[in-house]
């Protein structure tokens, strides 16, 4: 498990180099006092600075007895801060002719002193053997890549290349040493992975091969050495030299060959990482038939068969197992599974189980809480919508007015009969058609005025407005004068009220009076009262076409919603949780209900428009319900209304681009937004991420995601894919098998013991991931 970061010189020289250095007037090199009699000298000076990995990378040499002292002293214990030494060389090569050469620090996977003496001598000598064969004595000579390349194949090991580099790639200026200098194919060797990693010699340097590097979104390490050559001043070159800003490089690694390959392959997540956080949240460890499994406060990854428990094991953690199913208690109890505590009953803890995002976005819509998305305004476009209801409405209702006026003054008359003109004993007296009816459109106006002076007096006591502001004066100004304006409409209001409160009981009155003298009338007053009757009925008729004929035409509100109406977002993490209303992208709302709701022929405002009586109105309008036409209009209306403002709802990118349209995108939203910092999870469990994601998009994407959590998150992970192990370069690797019901686990980091040939057996895909990943020089690891 990968919990602490081991600092790396893979550059330090020995007197073994001592052909390439120029001597002083005594025959003295600065190499002369770095031998294994000296190696005590060295290893003060590596523990001084904390150094844990070191190689010694002689100028084309190889000393195998000073390896062996090296190895002899680290196993007694003698080594200080020093845990291994990996064998290597500087070579010489010339990649292209009439090219100076480049240097290029070769590292081998040979057997660890500690597993096997003999099998180490024997790779060993196998490297000097080679070195021997091939050995050049002119300090300025160089292998050509040919001769370079047949060394290397006559070792036969794995091998690590990192070639000098002191300017940037793209740079057409001749550095000594340097790669880019020695080849015009310098990009093409790192971008194919010929050289593994990028030695600098400042910090000025690495961040212009940094930048290269992004440039040609190229995945690969630079690193820094020491270049010691005389041991006592260390971490100089030499006694003369002046000290380096950098001479080691920090990587989180155990201290071996395979180690120092998952760094090299990983940077971004080996290389100068920041401590992780002590968390109470985090689970630590866990055991297993009595066996105690540690846990990293970074990312762990559970793997194993089908049927190995591994989605057992998380409700494990998450509850304890006091509320899992029967054959996760029996598991746990048949194994003696004990979690020191369970991670549930907080909001810190997010726990995704197999398929939950899945069913949440089928059932749901989507796979966020609901309480993510705002929520969205609709009064003003009920406001706007009921308002061209009620003008068409009105208009319907004006032409089949006139139709029925026009009718009623074409079929009304009556004949000039003097005889009947005068008065009866009893007269009768005559009203109007319509004379209780009084007309208020002082109401409406009324009502809108007050409900703005409601909006208005609740935003002045939102204490939002400083006592002595402009806005806040503006704003007294606006309901001052909308009070004032309130008070002469209810004025009015209250005037037509009153008028026609008197008129009802006037024609109250009448009507009685009317029906009292009607028994007391002779036949030549009930002729007279007809006559009379007759008589009124003409002269209401063109009373009430003048009236009609006088009145404005009736305007047509049109529904013009401002821009973003039916349309709320959230912004939160970089993202944008979007509610938008089924109306907010309909420019042509009044056609659409229209057409949607009325029978053929009058599914345009036009042909609507044109209907001028009540029994036309009525055809147009479906019988879905009970009632008249208007009764019908209006609840297809507040139908529509409620249709149109259902809410759909999504998530927009940094660009506003909506994202998040399948399955598989919408997960990938997921996982993307609860990487970043701020969200409040100290504890992310994730069982089978990688479903409905597609291998490239967990390489591109999700990777990235988790890679982001690990820094502050506690990530555990039940998966798969070997993408999500290996690419991710997981700070611990689970490995559960179960047989018989027994469950055994191994668990450290990737390159811990055989944790690779575990993913290589139980995953599918596992050999190729590794392969692709750790590709060096030679047979994969």
């Amino acid at each position: 498990m990968l919990n602490r970061d081991i600092r790396v010189d893979l550059h330090i020289h020995s007197k073994a180099s001592k052909y390439k250095e120029s001597t002083d007037a005594d025959g003295r090199s600065i190499v002369d006092e770095s031998d294994s009699d000296h190696l005590d000298v060295l290893f003060r000076g590596l523990e001084k600075h904390g150094i844990n990995l070191i190689s010694i990378t002689d100028h084309n040499r190889f000393d195998v007895d000073l390896y062996r002292a090296v190895n002899q002293m680290i196993a007694s214990g003698r080594g200080g801060s020093v845990q291994a030494a990996l064998p290597g060389i500087e070579f010489d090569v010339e990649f292209q002719p009439c090219h100076p050469q480049a240097h290029v620090i070769a590292i081998f996977d040979a057997s660890e002193w500690n597993d096997d003496c003999d099998k180490w001598e024997n790779d060993y000598r196998k490297i000097g053997e080679a070195i021997e064969n091939n050995k050049l004595e002119d300090p300025e000579g160089k292998y050509t890549q040919s001769e370079f390349e047949a060394i290397l194949k006559a070792i036969g090991k794995n091998v690590i290349l990192i070639a000098h580099q002191h300017q940037s790639l793209t740079s057409t200026n001749v550095k000594k040493r340097s790669l880019s200098s020695a080849t015009d194919d310098a990009e093409d060797l790192v971008r194919f992975k010929y050289i593994d990693a990028l030695e600098y010699t400042s910090s000025k340097v690495e961040g212009i091969l940094l930048s290269d590097l992004a440039t040609l979104d190229v995945s690969t390490s630079t690193i820094v050495g020491s270049d010691c050559h005389t041991w006592s001043a260390y971490p100089k070159h030499d006694r003369g030299a002046r000290e380096r800003e950098s001479f080691f490089s920090t990587i989180r690694a155990l201290p071996t060959f395979k180690g120092l390959l998952m760094a090299l392959t990983s940077p971004r997540t080996r290389f100068q990482q920041p401590d992780r956080p002590v968390n109470s949240s985090f689970l630590d460890h866990f055991t297993v038939n009595g066996v105690e499994v540690d846990l990293s406060p970074g990312i762990n990854a559970i793997i194993g068969e089908n049927g190995a428990g591994k989605s057992s094991l998380l409700e494990m953690m998450m509850t304890g197992g006091k509320q899992s199913q029967s054959h996760v208690k029996k598991l746990q109890q048949d194994n003696r599974i004990d979690m020191p505590k369970t991670l549930s009953g907080g909001d810190n803890v997010l726990y995704v189980r197999q398929n939950d995002l899945e069913r949440r976005y089928w059932n749901k819509g989507g796979m966020f809480e609901e309480s993510q998305y705002p929520q969205v305004d609709n009064s003003a476009f009920e406001r706007k919508m009921r308002a061209w209801s009620a003008s068409v409405k009105g208009a319907v209702k004006r032409h089949i007015q006139s139709k029925t006026l026009a009718d009623r003054l074409a079929t009304t008359s009556y004949v000039i009969k003097p005889q009947l003109e005068a008065g009866t004993y009893y007269p009768h007296i005559a009203k109007s058609e319509g004379f209780e009816r009084v007309e208020n459109p002082h109401k409406a106006r009324l009502e809108n005025i007050n409900n703005a002076l409601d909006i208005l007096n609740s935003e002045m006591g939102s204490g939002y407005y400083k006592d002595d502001s402009q806005e806040k004066a503006d704003l007294q100004t606006a309901i001052s004068a909308l009070c004032r304006i309130s008070e002469v409409i209810s004025s009015r209001s209250q005037r037509a009220t009153k008028i026609s409160e008197a008129r009802n009981a006037v024609s109250l009155a009448i009507s009685k009076y009317n029906s009292s003298i009607q028994p007391l009338q002779t036949a030549k007053d009930r002729e007279k009262t007809d006559y009379q009757r007759k008589k009124s009925a003409v002269l209401d008729a063109v009373v009430e076409e003048a009236r009609n004929a006088c009145k404005p035409p009736v305007n047509i509100v049109p529904i013009s919603l401002p821009a973003g109406a039916g349309t709320s977002e959230n912004p939160s993490r970089g993202f944008k949780f979007v509610s938008t209303a089924a109306y907010s992208d309909n420019s042509e709302i009044a056609e659409t209900f229209l057409a949607e709701n009325m029978n053929v022929r009058f599914q345009t405002l036009e042909d609507v428009l044109k209907i001028q009586s009540t029994q036309e109105i009525e055809a147009a309008i479906p019988r879905r319900r009970q009632g008249d036409w208007e009764a019908r209009w209006d609840s297809m209306v507040e139908n529509f209304i409620s249709d149109e403002e259902k809410m759909s709802r999504f998530i927009k990118g940094n660009s506003d681009r909506r994202v998040g349209n399948t399955l598989g995108e919408q997960s990938l939203t997921y996982y993307e937004y609860c990487s970043y910092q701020g969200s409040g999870i100290d504890v992310f469990v994730i069982d089978q991420p990688e479903d409905h994601i597609s291998n490239a998009r967990i390489s591109k994407r999700l990777i990235g995601f988790f890679n982001r959590m690990r820094r502050d998150k506690q990530v555990i992970l039940v998966t798969h894919s070997p993408l999500l192990v290996v690419n991710q370069d997981v700070d611990n690797v689970v490995c559960l098998k179960t047989e018989a019901g027994k469950m055994s686990v191994k668990s450290g980091c990737l390159e811990y013991g055989d944790i690779l040939q575990e993913i290589s057996q139980q995953m599918d895909g596992g050999t190729e991931a590794i392969k692709r990943r750790l590709r060096v020089y030679g047979e994969a690891v």
